[in-house]
């Protein structure tokens, strides 16, 4: 079968993924509290075509043990994308816990790496997945993880000022500060404003 990120760059798509959980803003969220969350959400970001996720669903509706036990392992690979890309964000050292975590799922997504014949010559590699497997797209996306900390990119993950969501900083200097300057840029720009503004003597405004 094709990559999972065929579509979609990598570095995006692991980030996204990552930030289906978010604990420290004013209203915190986890978008993954039951596996259907999860299909849907990555057939949003183009990683699943409607065929998986149709078939993942239908299969978690007949086996609701397997897919329970699925969500707890891609929310563990998530939780621990997480944890290791907010502290590239804040150039802090990678956590030996999430690592551990990170490398565990790694292991398990090379063992399902295999090559195969391309055309017209040469060879390119797939993906021999368990049958049945209502976790899957872990692989993949462990992969992307590893391949985004080991990068040249690494160094340019952000944390948002604004909601504290994990972007990538593609600007010129690399001081991006806003994962949207349009909603959290404009938004902070006018929250400062707004304390110059009610700071000033009556007689200055």
């Amino acid at each position: 079968m094709a990559d999972i990120y065929d579509f979609i760059p990598r570095e995006l798509m692991i980030l996204d993924f990552a930030n289906s959980k978010i604990t420290r803003a004013a209203a915190p969220h986890d978008l993954f509290t039951e596996y259907p969350y999860v299909v849907h959400w990555l057939r949003h970001l183009d990683v699943l075509n409607d065929e998986q996720a149709s078939s993942l669903l239908k299969a978690a509706e007949e086996h609701p043990d397997r897919a329970q036990a699925a969500l707890e392992q891609i929310n563990d690979l998530r939780d621990a994308c997480f944890g290791l890309f907010t502290a590239a964000a804040r150039k802090q050292p990678l956590g030996a816990e999430h690592l551990a975590v990170l490398n565990r799922h790694l292991q398990e997504a090379l063992g399902q790496r295999r090559l195969a014949a391309a055309e017209p010559e040469g060879a390119r590699w797939e993906w021999d997945l368990p049958a049945a497997s209502l976790d899957w797209m872990r692989y993949p996306l462990a992969l992307a993880a590893a391949e985004l900390l080991t990068s040249d990119q690494a160094g340019r993950i952000r944390e948002c000022d604004g909601c504290y969501w994990l972007f990538l900083d593609t600007s010129r200097n690399g001081k991006r500060r806003w994962c949207n300057m349009k909603i959290c840029g404009n938004r902070e720009k006018a929250r400062r404003h707004y304390e110059r503004t009610r700071k000033k003597p009556a007689a200055e405004q």
